[in-house]
């Protein structure tokens, strides 16, 4: 799956204060990856502590918004 990928997606939708964060493969539109939580650091840490391959690819430009979250664990990898 991943191999076919070279742009990754990162979205949330949210409903009552819960948010379901995924990666989607741009190519494919599968799922890569996601996590129900709440919108903060510690549920975002635990999304990309599942993201294993897709993270810590060299290969794969990751496509998000400007979630400071997102952007600060995502240079940490």
């Amino acid at each position: 799956m991943l191999r076919d990928e070279t742009h990754v997606e990162v979205d949330e939708i949210w409903h009552k204060r819960k948010f379901v964060v995924y990666f989607t493969g741009r190519k494919t539109k599968l799922i890569l990856n996601y996590h129900v939580g709440y919108r903060d650091y510690r549920d975002v840490i635990k999304f990309l502590q599942g993201a294993g391959e897709i993270r810590y690819s060299d290969r794969v430009t990751f496509v998000l918004d400007a979630y400071v979250n997102y952007l600060n664990l995502l240079r940490l990898r």
